[in-house]
């Protein structure tokens, strides 16, 4: 059984989710939300600290710029709640699956046995890694998990398998 505490640092859905099931034998945490992502973050506080200055010093500039990036980060709110949709919340290992949740939801499931291989995927310095058990079924395991290299240490004891 997992520890107490980290089943507490869960959020509430993946919680009761995760307390309800068997043979839980490790779970990670995505400690992120959807408010942090970059799309929505910047513009709001670029176009607030825009839009406030340009009312303090009567600059029609900055006002008409800080109405602009507010007016991005709303166009982008549809897109960030989509994304973070099929974002995992959550990912807990059984004996046999890898299991990603998304507030008490199963997004993904990849049986270990079944398990081609870990992809490593940099992008402008990040590394993603891409857990493949076929064509049409994988995961992709991101930045926001507090310990990435624990979760791949935890399917390379278990598969044998190296990114």
């Amino acid at each position: 059984m997992i520890n107490k505490v980290l089943l507490m640092s869960l959020r509430d859905a993946d919680e009761q989710y995760i307390s309800e099931q068997n043979n839980i034998k490790d779970v990670f945490i995505n400690s992120s939300y959807w408010w942090q992502n970059a799309s929505f973050v910047l513009p709001l506080l670029l176009g607030s600290t825009s839009y406030i200055f340009g009312q303090i010093f009567d600059n029609s500039g900055a006002k008409g710029f800080g109405i602009f990036l507010i007016i991005v980060m709303i166009v982008m709110l549809p897109v960030v709640w989509l994304t973070w949709r099929s974002t995992a919340t959550s990912i807990y290992f059984t004996d046999k699956e890898i299991i990603a949740l998304h507030l008490g939801k199963v997004l993904k499931k990849i049986t270990l046995d079944n398990l081609q291989s870990i992809e490593t995927i940099e992008y402008l310095g990040q590394r993603r890694y891409k857990l493949v058990e076929s064509d049409e079924i994988f995961f992709t395991i991101d930045n926001e998990f507090d310990d990435v290299s624990e979760i791949i240490k935890t399917i390379t004891a278990r598969t044998g398998m190296q990114p």
